[in-house]
């Protein structure tokens, strides 16, 4: 499961910026999961459940945002949104969508004490 290894990146960062800002106690962190990254959020809950356990962030809440993924068709340019890359265009049905947003994992925010 290469989602604690994420967790565990997730979780450094974190605590590392709480401390550059001399913050003693993370209280919630936001990520962001596209639904193109490859990762899936409920196993990125267990694991921070695990992980988050006597670093800064033990007790923190976690809020996972997935916004909606976008491509654009490599045959006729249309953009829409989509699930999959394998999705086939909506205007003309032709294969091979090109990824604009969804692949996105990122640290949103941090709410610290």
């Amino acid at each position: 499961m290469h989602e604690m290894a994420i967790v565990d990146g997730v979780l450094s960062i974190v605590t590392e910026q709480a401390r550059r800002n001399g913050c003693q106690r993370v209280v919630g962190v936001t990520l962001e999961i596209g639904p193109l990254s490859g990762v899936s959020p409920e196993a990125v809950e267990f694991c921070f459940e695990v992980a988050r356990r006597g670093t800064l962030a033990e007790g923190a809440r976690l809020t996972i945002l997935q916004p909606p993924a976008r491509g654009r068709c490599r045959a006729c340019g249309g953009e829409s949104a989509i699930s999959s890359l394998i999705d086939p265009c909506p205007a003309c049905g032709a294969w091979g969508m090109e990824a604009l947003s969804g692949e996105a994992l990122r640290v949103k925010s941090l709410d610290v004490e």
